[in-house]
């Protein structure tokens, strides 16, 4: 039993749930125009300009999405929003993003109870149990805020794909390929998924430099990845709850939902993530069915 969990027995907890939403404030200045201030503050949120216009405006306009994200006022409107430095109460993009990372990759034994990890705690005469927030569902927030929408692919105004906020390339079955081999397909299969068709052009495409240069690029994390889940490191977590029986798991593993423990440490209970969330949200995230917001 870990020293984190080792602190919280014999404390008196008689059912602690963290459930409140805090209420965020806006100190800045608003955009004069009612339509340009829903628009940076949908795109601030995450969601795409094509989105934050319909929402602003009510139909969409690929074109006029552009525009508006080149404009001074808008751009900067959007900047202070993500990082809201004049108001501690307002949640970034990154923030949230960290903190789902944190949810994720944190075992619960490891979480104190003044953590902002946990999510309810209850005691008993006779047991203690503890909970985190809903793994399964701090990936799919995640991936919703990171743009990944089928094999983690995102859609640019111009309709060219990107990744993990990276340059894509112009082509975009050659950017398709790139992603299926870094998601770890043969050539031949990356080829089959892109063109739909069986032929030795997989090794053609594979060696063209700015094929392979973006591959590299793909492999290579960024220094923001490091402190937010990349799409591989998701598509592992939902694999390892998919395939680990719950009989090899204790408390100190990262795939620990949910547990009951007696005053002597030992375990009586134990959750884990629903597996069947995993395999629908893996389905997605593999590209076999495309996400919607509805969906999330």
């Amino acid at each position: 039993m870990g020293r984190g969990m080792g602190r919280r027995m014999g404390r008196d907890h008689s059912c602690l749930t963290d459930t409140g939403d805090a209420e965020s404030g806006e100190s800045m200045t608003a955009l004069k125009n009612p339509r340009h201030e829903t628009f940076a503050q949908e795109v601030a949120k995450g969601i795409t300009k094509g989105k934050a216009y319909k929402k602003a405006y009510g139909a969409h306009s690929r074109g006029h999405s552009s525009r508006l994200t080149r404009r001074a006022d808008v751009s900067q409107r959007v900047r202070e929003l993500q990082t809201a430095s004049a108001d501690d109460t307002v949640l970034t993009v990154l923030e949230r993003r960290e903190f789902f990372a944190m949810v994720v990759r944190t075992p619960i034994v490891e979480i104190e109870e003044t953590s902002p990890l946990m999510q309810g705690i209850k005691q008993t005469k006779n047991s203690l149990e503890i909970w985190v927030p809903d793994k399964v569902a701090c990936v799919a927030m995640d991936a919703r805020l990171a743009g990944w929408g089928a094999m983690g692919r995102m859609k640019d105004e111009g309709g060219r794909m990107n990744y993990e906020g990276l340059c894509p390339l112009r082509n975009p079955k050659h950017e398709r390929f790139a992603q299926e081999i870094v998601a770890g397909f043969s050539q031949s299969e990356a080829y089959r998924r892109v063109y739909g068709s069986h032929n030795n052009h997989g090794s053609r495409i594979f060696w063209l430099p700015n094929v392979q240069q973006r591959i590299q690029q793909l492999q290579t994390p960024s220094a923001s990845s490091r402190s937010t889940l990349t799409l591989r490191e998701s598509r592992a977590f939902l694999a390892r709850v998919v395939r680990t029986p719950i009989g090899q798991l204790d408390e100190t593993s990262v795939l620990v939902q949910r547990v009951k423990l007696d005053w002597n440490g030992r375990i009586k209970k134990i959750w884990m993530p629903n597996k069947m969330k995993c395999l629908e949200l893996d389905a997605r995230l593999a590209g076999r069915e495309e996400m919607t917001n509805d969906e999330w």
